[in-house]
């Protein structure tokens, strides 16, 4: 979800990730490992074309913390997940996550945040809608996805969008 993880302590540490052992090697991406530097520039650079070629362009660009191993994803709090937005603050690619399709899921989540708000797309929009977006337009090729609960969120979203709606003007 979009803000599920989002405390003032999480949120803390996405603006101060050199507290936790990551390593910023640009405005945008930090890293765990800067051994990683050119797979995470690879990654980002190809997901933020994709995603703002399909949406609009980033107002902010999102920082992006990569991590490689599991002690520093765990510094962000237990989630199974291999990824996580923080509302505008940024996004957290955990060791597991390093895939094309898991960084344009978190960027199309941070689209949704800068357009509709932090709160409504965490709190008033369908989840459906919000996830079903993400996992139907990032390219995530798992068929199906973890859970057939997502896996129905991407199905009511492509079915919802195949009806002529558009994704910039969500369901009420």
């Amino acid at each position: 979800m979009a803000l599920v993880a989002c405390t003032p302590d999480k949120a803390g540490r996405i603006l101060a990730p050199q507290e936790y052992g990551l390593t910023c090697v640009s405005a945008s991406i930090c890293l765990e490992d800067v051994a990683q530097k050119q797979k995470a520039e690879r990654l980002y650079a190809d997901a933020a074309r994709t995603v703002q070629g399909q949406f609009v362009p980033f107002k902010n660009r999102p920082r992006v913390l990569f991590c490689s191993t599991k002690s520093c994803s765990a510094q962000f709090g237990d989630d199974h997940s291999q990824a996580l937005t923080l509302g505008t603050y940024g996004i957290l690619i955990r060791e597991d996550g390093w895939h094309g399709y898991t960084l344009r899921h978190e960027m199309i989540h941070h689209i949704q945040n800068e357009q509709f708000g932090v709160r409504q797309a965490s709190y008033q929009l369908p989840k459906w809608y919000i996830e079903g977006m993400g996992y139907a337009l990032s390219g995530d090729p798992r068929d199906p996805l973890p859970t057939a609960e997502l896996q129905e969120y991407r199905k009511r979203y492509k079915a919802w969008e195949a009806a002529g709606n558009q994704w910039n003007k969500p369901p009420k």
